[in-house]
């Protein structure tokens, strides 16, 4: 795209329609040597006329501003747009995009209606009884409407019958799913979650009771055939009672099972059909465990001065070595301590809040430059993957959540990203979270019920 293509922002103004051969002229001359003396000082006033003219129209009209930034590739600070229109029911709107400081890209959508988000793809309710959707997914210059697929079929466990009921919808090997019918307020219940690289089927979580008398159990649900297996069937863990959590690796081999309000934590293997209280499989009493890849576990203990210990043990033949010991957990009076990320990764916040990556897999210690810890209370959110995680600066008052700052830390780079917003207190922002796993979304409502969805990139 050329620039002359753009259109001048304020009526009569206009550069020359040979302005480009004016410059063009100004640097290369016409062969002889007066003019190519003459060279600087006809480049010097062509420039400075072009730019007056540029300087006018950028001021004069914010979406050329806009247009020109991108560009050229300008990063400018975060504006949020003042002025969200109006439209019609279930409209979705595309705002614009903004290239801001720090490699960030921001992504405007205006909605009216019922929406929500998850997966990266977009969800509005076509009906106030919120029992029909319609999926979007969101391209780089607005929605594109996908096609959703509709399952209706009965799950039994535990004596009671579950109507499963929901639509789905893929995107770019992404799965999202609407769950209808999970009659609040009544004993039995159930959601779904989702298997990392799996788009025919989702973990269907069935749950009965209330308190202390809950308990809940897992199957493997094909979306395509509405067909359920019973992944622990033959293992003892269908036995067990009081289960308020269950956890499965990655690759559906192993999980762990939370009894007792997680007093009592149980290991499955699901191919050899095995069932055993952690610390007989660990060799020692765990407060926590969580499966980090493959067949490698992590779990900690945690004395009554909150001082953490840390191991890693391969399931596959027992081995286990310690990854440090006697840490303090993170407290924000100390502003040091370690943040356990149930994941590959673990924080270790210094005295001076100074931060480092422990790679529990290879033991290696790595420090996120020109990133401390914040200070006091910090709200953060870890993405789906588990490779990056929100830290948010939040002024919280009536008018909002007050968001000035966003930083995400990728865990797998080792550096943090911190964009300072302006303009955020003209909106009414309600919620903020990871609109997928390199994007984070921050909604906002108007008085009307207007939607302003603004989406950001950190980095490639």
């Amino acid at each position: 795209m050329d620039i002359h293509e753009y259109r001048n922002a304020v009526e009569g103004v206009r550069p020359p329609e040979d302005m480009e051969q004016h410059l063009r002229a100004a640097v290369l001359g016409s062969g002889t040597p007066m003019r190519r003396r003459k060279a600087p000082l006809v480049l010097a006033a062509a420039l400075a006329v072009l730019l007056t003219l540029f300087a006018t129209a950028v001021a004069a009209d914010e979406s050329f501003r806009q247009e020109v930034f991108q560009f050229f590739r300008i990063p400018t600070a975060e504006q949020v747009p003042q002025d969200l229109g109006g439209g019609e029911e279930g409209d979705g709107v595309w705002l614009g995009t903004s290239e801001l400081e720090g490699g960030v890209t921001v992504q405007y959508l205006r909605l009216t209606g019922r929406w929500d988000d998850e997966n990266g793809i977009l969800c509005h309710w076509r009906d106030e009884a919120l029992t029909d959707a319609s999926f979007y997914a969101v391209t780089d210059r607005g929605l594109q409407k996908l096609e959703a697929h509709h399952l209706i079929t009965t799950v039994t466990w535990n004596g009671a019958d579950y109507a499963i009921d929901l639509q789905w919808t893929v995107w770019e090997d992404t799965l999202r799913v609407q769950a209808f019918g999970k009659q609040p307020g009544n004993d039995t219940y159930w959601e779904v979650s989702y298997l990392e690289g799996r788009t025919d089927a989702v973990l269907l979580r069935l749950a009965r009771g209330r308190g202390e008398d809950y308990n809940e159990y897992a199957m493997l649900l094909d979306l395509s055939t509405g067909e359920v297996t019973d992944l622990f069937a033959g293992t003892g863990a269908e036995q067990l009672t009081d289960v308020v959590g269950i956890t499965l690796s990655r690759d559906l081999r192993r999980a762990i099972f939370s009894c007792d309000n997680g007093k009592q934590l149980y290991l499955c293997d699901l191919e050899k059909k095995t069932l055993a209280p952690v610390e007989e499989v660990l060799g020692g009493q765990a407060d926590g465990v969580w499966f980090i890849a493959g067949d490698m576990a992590g779990w900690y203990t945690m004395d009554v001065n909150y001082q953490y210990t840390c191991f890693i043990t391969d399931l596959s033949d027992g081995s286990t070595t310690l990854r440090f010991a006697n840490q303090p957990a993170y407290q924000r009076e100390q502003n040091q301590g370690v943040v356990f990320l149930e994941g590959r990764y673990v924080l270790e916040v210094l005295a001076n809040r100074q931060t480092a990556l422990l790679d529990l897999l290879t033991g290696d210690r790595m420090p996120v430059e020109g990133f401390v810890y914040p200070e006091g209370d910090s709200y953060t959110r870890i993405n789906s993957a588990g490779d990056k995680i929100l830290f948010l600066a939040m002024e919280m008052d009536g008018d909002g959540l007050g968001i000035s700052e966003l930083t995400v830390l990728d865990l797998e780079q080792g550096t943090a990203t911190a964009l300072s917003r302006e303009g955020y207190d003209v909106r009414h922002e309600v919620t903020v979270s990871w609109f997928d796993e390199n994007r984070v979304v921050i909604r906002a409502e108007e008085s009307d019920g207007t939607q302003l969805l603004s989406l950001y990139q950190f980095g490639a």
